[in-house]
């Protein structure tokens, strides 16, 4: 199932899951002038994002032909896979090679890195076990790779019972944070709960609703309250005990620099019927909007690093990766871009 086999068990306290940093409070600078197309923006150094499009991953400074059609990328890290309802494969990118890292019949198994690309967690199916009609019994295996070290963490053994057809109960794998804690929802917690190789699972204090894809706190928890249905997602700290100090809040389809200091995010407005992207810092409230020609179709892709955002014009065909038909990298604290290329 992994192509590693070392075994780290660490184990630490949860008090103070990492901090923010203090809040941004740089005098706010002026606009940025709005080009009015693609090709008025400067043209800077290739980026180190990693891009996969028509069969070629870009990244590094590689081109590697692929038949993969997931990309995972975080903090530098990046993780290339091929799934379906019978088997999943994934690679870990080691400059111009694909190293493997997983091959297992679990379907649509899809590993979750940590916003500073140094952990991978996943999901395995291990057995199914139909009880009824309605439930069906799992048998869950979950695992924490440390990709410096190219090692298993651990592994953890979990089981619960999951309802057809709304997938009641299904343990999923929330994120990861920066220091190595797997956030989960449902599984035997039946809410939010924490593992981190080596301890128990810890139940979080919190009535939280199921996990809906969201970017998580890459220093904490993040989660939407059950009273809470919009589109609100809180994040916040976890002591030993489970229980959560509320930090802040962002919206559901926010991404989360490393650092955990910024989000980059689609804001639209009801007055113009008009949307765009922007930086903001969430426990300060301070925004910056990345200065982009129109266009609908401009996507946040994600963060460089924890300056830099990359963005792009995508055109996303009904099957397979998409086309980007430009790519630029814009600065987080000015909101200027640069049209950029793939990094060969």
């Amino acid at each position: 199932m992994v192509a590693a086999s070392a075994a780290l068990l660490v184990s630490t306290m949860l008090t103070g899951c990492g901090e923010a940093g203090p809040p941004d409070r740089a005098t706010p600078q002026q606009p940025v002038a709005t080009p009015s197309s693609v090709e008025d923006l400067p043209t800077g150094r290739p980026t180190s994002f990693a891009l996969l499009s028509d069969g070629v991953l870009h990244v590094d400074g590689f081109s590697i032909s692929t038949d993969a059609d997931r990309l995972v990328h975080r903090g530098g890290t990046t993780l290339v896979g091929s799934v379906d309802e019978q088997h999943s494969r994934w690679w870990l990118v080691d400059g111009g090679r694909l190293e493997p890292l997983i091959d297992d019949a679990t379907a649509y198994l899809v590993p979750v890195l940590s916003a500073d690309g140094g952990t991978a967690a996943w999901r395995v199916d291990a057995t199914v076990t139909k009880v009824d009609d309605t439930t069906s019994r799992y048998h869950w295996e979950l695992v924490v790779f440390d990709v410096p070290s190219r090692t298993v963490l651990g592994t953890t053994g979990l089981d619960g019972d999951v309802t057809c057809c709304d997938q009641g109960g299904l343990l999923m794998i929330t994120g990861v944070t920066n220091d190595g804690r797997v956030g989960l929802s449902g599984g035997p917690a039946g809410n939010l709960s924490i593992w981190r190789a080596g301890d128990a699972l810890l139940p979080v204090k919190v009535r939280a609703s199921s996990y809906s894809g969201f970017d998580p706190w890459p220093l904490g928890v993040s989660y939407v309250l059950a009273a809470d249905p919009g589109a609100r997602v809180s994040f916040g700290r976890v002591d030993a005990a489970g229980v959560v100090t509320e930090v802040g809040w962002t919206r559901a389809t926010a991404i989360w620099s490393a650092d955990g200091r910024r989000v980059v995010d689609r804001v639209s407005s009801r007055s113009t019927q008009t949307s765009r992207l922007e930086v903001s810092v969430p426990v300060t409230g301070a925004t910056v909007p990345l200065a982009l020609p129109p266009a609908p179709d401009w996507q946040a892709l994600g963060w460089e690093d924890d300056g830099h955002v990359v963005a792009a014009r995508v055109s996303t065909p009904d099957a397979g990766p998409p086309t980007y038909l430009a790519v630029v990298r814009c600065e987080a604290a000015s909101g200027a871009c640069e049209r950029v290329h793939a990094s060969a």
